[in-house]
């Protein structure tokens, strides 16, 4: 409960502060409040003329009360400066009572919960002008005023938190930087987000004695809406049980995606398993088409002639595979499109060739020493340009077996 009684006087008591004794202002909008400062409804208009001049920008709006404490309006300082300012404004309302100038206000009882807050003021938001609201306790009692304003910073504010909080959850499920070294198996990942947190999402992980998952996807969108997917990827690769295939993976991803965006958002991805024995790889390509392969100097663009859908698109989905065998030494690249997009501030495009003849000067390197240098090269061709997106790459070499006795 809240009780409105002068905690402080200034300007020889004419304006005071309330006393907040059990004001819960969790997640409620009497946290937004700028003002708990109020006057008498009888108080001369010139003597709060005289506070609003001596208080520089402190007060920007004060709550009018009753000799009872009962709300009856709030003056704006703004708007009252504008009034005494026209011709002979002043002398026309100095001995004026306040309550002649007084507005009422749009009022929010003070457990209002923010959400809500924002939703009803959607509109004068998108306004350039600041409005401002008072603050009532559940007896309706004044607590304070709070504007437009105030709500747009507080609004900015926590989509920061949100922000910082999705980075780091992201930061935990996708490694901006992975490696992986096996028997028959090395990769090199890299992740960059544009915007503190993504879109895009990769995985290598073993599943048996031999076969490994590896995959990489590229979500509709950026920010935090394509964050939620990004950990919807994480959430059901933790679980999923691979032993029923690569196929399968894919059509119950596209199944949950579908059924919860409703085809509003959706993903291209490269889904590959691996038999790091044989180097026999199933592929299947959902619409992403960013893989090439680097074999004996010579770069080739693997292609299927079976096309997929992105995933989340369709309800019903078919996923078809290729097939490939990989060769010992074969380096095969997959990427984002924020990579290949990217221009730097002359307007030029980083392009492929750029990125695999890098590889091929140094493919007898680890992938993580090759991948750092795509890095360095990259940052040196965008210098001070943002990212254009997301940029995730994944570098993926069959082994020579003198290279696996090396790891005995």
């Amino acid at each position: 409960m809240i009780a409105a009684v002068p905690e402080k006087a200034v300007m020889d008591d004419v304006i005071h502060t309330i006393e907040n004794l059990n004001l819960d202002t969790g997640y409620t909008v009497a946290r937004l409040r700028s003002s708990i400062y109020y006057i008498n409804e009888n108080m001369q208009i010139q003597a709060l003329v005289s506070l609003f001049n001596d208080s520089a920008s402190e007060v920007n709006a004060v709550g009018v009360v009753s000799d009872e404490g009962e709300f009856r309006g709030i003056i704006i300082r703004k708007e009252l400066m504008k009034l005494v300012s026209r011709p002979f404004g002043l002398d026309v309302l100095k001995k004026k009572p306040v309550s002649r100038v007084c507005v009422s206000p749009r009022t929010f009882e003070s457990n209002t919960l923010l959400p809500m807050v924002s939703d009803e003021l959607r509109e004068e938001m998108r306004l350039q002008k600041e409005s401002f609201y008072a603050i009532l306790d559940q007896q309706g009692r004044y607590a304070g005023i709070f504007s437009t304003r105030d709500l747009l910073i507080h609004m900015s504010e926590q989509n920061r938190k949100d922000m910082n909080l999705a980075r780091d959850v992201q930061t935990s499920m996708v490694k901006n930087r992975h490696n992986v070294l096996a028997f028959g198996l090395e990769v090199a990942s890299s992740f960059t987000p544009a915007q503190g947190v993504g879109g895009d999402f990769y995985l290598t992980r073993k599943i048996n004695e031999r076969d490994w998952i590896i995959m990489l996807c590229d979500v509709s969108g950026k920010g935090v809406a394509a964050s939620i997917v990004t950990a919807m990827l994480y959430g059901i690769t933790r679980t999923y049980d691979f032993s029923k295939g690569i196929k399968s993976f894919v059509r119950d991803l596209n199944a949950l995606i579908f059924e919860t965006f409703k085809g509003d958002r959706f993903l291209t991805g490269v889904f590959m398993l691996y038999d790091e024995e044989s180097g026999k790889m199933s592929i299947l390509d959902m619409g992403h088409s960013y893989l090439s392969l680097i074999r004996d100097g010579r770069v080739m663009k693997i292609t299927s002639s079976m096309e997929n859908l992105p995933i989340g698109i369709s309800e019903d989905l078919i996923p078809r595979a290729g097939r490939l065998k990989l060769q010992f030494g074969d380096i095969l690249i997959t990427l984002t499109d924020g990579l290949v997009e990217q221009k730097n501030s002359d307007g030029s495009f980083y392009e492929m060739e750029r990125m695999q003849d890098l590889i091929r000067d140094f493919h007898e390197d680890a992938l993580e020493e090759i991948r750092d240098r795509i890095l360095e090269d990259f940052e040196h061709f965008r210098q001070d340009t943002p990212y254009h997106d997301d940029m995730t790459f994944l570098l993926i070499r069959y082994p020579h077996p003198e290279e696996e006795e090396e790891l005995l």
